[in-house]
């Protein structure tokens, strides 16, 4: 299966996310961001769980 963009409802917006082999992508910022939870916090919380994974993903923008 190839990588898709999906949109997700997520706390009354709509976040994008990457769809790939039966699992999902998305943002850790713009969640953090809709929670109204501390980027940064979240981001070390997460890297302390073994069961976790971060991704950095480089995009391309256009406008």
């Amino acid at each position: 299966m190839s990588d898709s963009l999906i949109k997700v409802p997520f706390h009354g917006d709509t976040i994008e996310a990457v769809a790939k082999d039966g699992s999902w992508m998305a943002s850790l910022r713009r969640m953090c961001e809709n929670l109204d939870v501390d980027y940064w916090t979240q981001l070390r919380k997460l890297k302390e769980k073994p069961w976790a994974t971060v991704v950095i993903m480089p995009m391309n923008v256009s406008y």
